[in-house]
């Protein structure tokens, strides 16, 4: 992935199509991670300020976390990203999202892997905070 680095490495939002939020869970999530971030540790926690429960990938220290947020700002955030962007999130209600920071980007290829595997399914809208929409990360 050939965008600037910050201090939030991977800051993604997967936002799930409307119709298809009852496919996809945490537990098709972490599915998908072992199965794709081989090498890595990938395990179920609780993030101790939000109390929420994530998928995390880890590597020597490192970890991408993985929420799926149904809060009522990820329609309003949805929507504004399909108008500003120009891409098809609009009416989106639920989302995973992933985080982290990663200087040394030991999970680029975990996070990129993670990131086609969900582009694949037709049911994502991938945006990053840093990068935009999916189409244009290289």
């Amino acid at each position: 992935m050939g965008f600037a680095m910050s201090i939030d490495t991977y800051d993604t939002l997967a936002m799930i199509r409307p119709g298809a939020e009852a496919r996809y869970s945490l537990d098709w999530m972490e599915r998908v991670a072992r199965e794709v971030a081989t090498g890595a540790t990938v395990s179920r926690q609780l993030s101790k300020p939000l109390k929420q429960e994530m998928v995390v990938v880890a590597r020597q220290g490192v970890e991408l976390q993985i929420f799926l947020s149904s809060d009522p700002h990820v329609r309003e955030e949805s929507d504004e990203i399909a108008q500003e962007d120009g891409i098809g999130c609009a009416g989106a209600t639920h989302r995973f999202e992933l985080l982290g920071t990663d200087m040394d980007l030991l999970l680029e290829n975990d996070h990129q892997a993670l990131c086609e595997r969900l582009n694949a399914t037709g049911d994502f809208v991938l945006y990053s905070g840093q990068s935009g929409p999916y189409d244009n990360w290289s």
